[in-house]
Order: C-alpha cells, then structure tokens, then sequence
C-alpha cells in the first residue's frame, strides 16, 4: 500500500472518522515513535526487494547484527491508534522520518535515543 503512495491517505480517513464523534482524544495526545525492523526474503534479496537496505542493530548481548530489509515508523497514541506511520529502506535513519510523522496536534513526544 506505502508503494503506491495510499497508506498516508487511508490512516487519515480512518483517523478523520475517529476523530469526528470524539472516538479518540485529540486534545493533549501523546505520540509514541518508535522504527521495527522488517527483514526481506533471505533468497535473491536484492532482487526481490530493490527498496530495501542493510539494517545494523545492537543486540541485548552488544553484539552487531546485520539485516537486510526495510523500517515501519509509525506515530501511535497512549492507546495504540495509528496516526501515520512511514517506511523506509533499513539503511535510512528513523530519525530522518521525524517531521512526516508528526501533524503538531502532539503535546508530549515519547521515542527512543534514536532521535535525539
């Protein structure tokens, strides 16, 4: 849906929808920001998946791991609404999706020392 440029389009009719008989606050939200790794097909990678990117992350052990796939970033509420939400290749940076995700109705802002 993200490749055909619909998914910005869905998430704000679902969330206009939600919003209009006050379904969900609006006044003094909170937004959780936060990347998931989604790795690509193990076989052929880079010709299964010519958007994705290598994805280097640090484990619980401080070990180095390399993946090869893509990043969801979505911009949820303290309940789990999706207010919009942004892939990107693994080799971009979740902070570089920071601005798109964010519309200013936030009062608070809670992400992790990636975008700081």
């Amino acid at each position: 849906m993200d490749r055909l440029g619909r998914l910005e389009a869905v998430l704000g009719e679902i969330n206009s929808q939600l919003s209009s008989p006050n379904v969900v606050l609006q006044e003094g939200r909170i937004a959780v920001v936060d990347a998931t790794v989604i790795e690509a097909s193990q076989t052929r990678v880079r010709e299964r998946d010519p958007e994705a990117g290598s994805h280097i992350k640090v484990n619980a052990k401080g070990k180095m791991q390399a993946k090869w796939g893509g990043q969801a970033i979505p911009n949820i509420d303290e309940d789990g609404f999706i207010f919009a939400a942004a892939m990107t290749p693994g080799n971009e940076h979740e902070s570089k999706s920071l601005a798109r995700l964010l519309d200013g109705s936030e009062n608070m802002l809670f992400a992790d020392s990636a975008y700081s």
